[in-house]
């Protein structure tokens, strides 16, 4: 449902004494969240004698009116609009009863504004209509002609004023009511959805500061001795040591048989003869 907050105000288009004949209406525009509405949307006025059924005194229509993207907010010029449309889808075009002025204020004092949003049977109805105030009825008093000091008209535009005043109060009211309505209960919580596929790792963070040291832990049993490694290859030889003391000499082995002889040498010189001997 769209709710519509709006005001209506008397917009005068020439700088001469004649009244004007149309009023400037703006308003706001919003979804059934407070979101604002995005436009153009086709708006439907209709001005009712009362505050609900009944039928359109007057129908215009503003086609393609611009929504303020930020706030849902539009200004139309009720009395501007175009008339003689189907506006409710039923085929046939609204017959006016009244045009937009004076006569379509002299006969009651309340006139009530329905805001249609959308044309034809698609469109939507904003409720409640809103109360028109006591500026149109200035355009009673154009056709005012009486001397003032003895006309009666001006305390009849003033009740109708004080009346108009109130209802309108009344309206807004009514229209705050129902924009908040009243919350219903609180529903279940649903059951938890399944566990979505886990994220890739992030980029691993700095490392922290190293800690203090802890305390050595008592020594664990020595374990099994390992399988006994290959040789390794000899060391270079070290130097000669001193030669020890000669051992005692063992006892003399038993004698070899004796070899056989050998060949005769060659017979050496002479030698010198010796002194002669004492006499005998």
């Amino acid at each position: 449902m769209l709710t519509t907050l709006f005001a209506l105000a008397l917009l005068p288009i020439s700088a001469t004494a004649q009244v004007p004949r149309d009023m400037a209406y703006q308003g706001v525009l919003t979804d059934a969240v407070g979101a604002p509405l995005t436009g153009p949307v086709d708006l439907v006025l209709r001005v009712y004698d009362m505050m609900a059924g009944g039928v359109p005194l007057y129908t215009e229509t503003h086609s393609g009116v611009t929504i303020d993207e930020i706030d849902g907010s539009f200004l139309v010029q009720l009395g501007f609009g175009t008339t003689d449309l189907d506006t409710d889808g039923d085929g046939a075009a609204e017959a006016n009863t009244f045009s937009f002025d004076s006569s379509l204020f002299v006969n009651g004092p309340n006139r009530y504004l329905e805001v249609q949003v959308g044309s034809g049977a698609s469109g939507e109805i904003l409720a409640p209509r809103q109360i028109i105030g006591s500026v149109p009825y200035a355009l009673v008093a154009e056709d005012v002609v009486t001397d003032p000091a003895t006309s009666q008209v001006g305390a009849l535009i003033e009740t109708a004023q004080v009346t108009a005043d109130a209802a309108a109060a009344a309206a807004v009211a009514a229209q705050s009511t129902a924009d908040a309505g009243v919350a219903g209960p609180v529903g279940e919580a649903g059951a938890a959805g399944e566990a979505g596929p886990a994220g890739e790792a992030g980029p691993a963070g700095e490392a922290g500061a190293a800690g203090e040291a802890g305390n050595v832990g008592v020594a664990g049993p020595a374990g099994e001795a390992g399988a006994a490694g290959s040789a390794g290859e000899a060391g270079a030889a070290g130097e000669a040591g001193p030669a020890g003391e000669a051992g005692a000499a063992g006892e003399a082995g038993p004698a070899g048989e004796a070899g056989a002889a050998g060949e005769a040498g060659p017979f050496g010189e002479a030698g010198p003869a010796g002194e002669a001997g004492a006499a005998g």
